[in-house]
């Protein structure tokens, strides 16, 4: 489930507070250096069949 998807009720803001998701204040443009190196982790760690 992706935790942005509006569709759910998800919110973004703990990823921003957190560093991961980058975002000018209306919108998420992305994911952050440290989000990115958190995404290869976890592809790293969860590698598709």
């Amino acid at each position: 489930v992706d935790y942005c998807d509006n569709a759910i009720g998800g919110h973004p803001q703990p990823l921003i507070d957190a560093g991961l998701i980058k975002s000018d204040g209306t919108s998420v443009d992305g994911l952050t250096d440290a989000g990115l190196a958190a995404w290869q982790d976890y592809k790293d760690k969860h590698p598709v069949a």
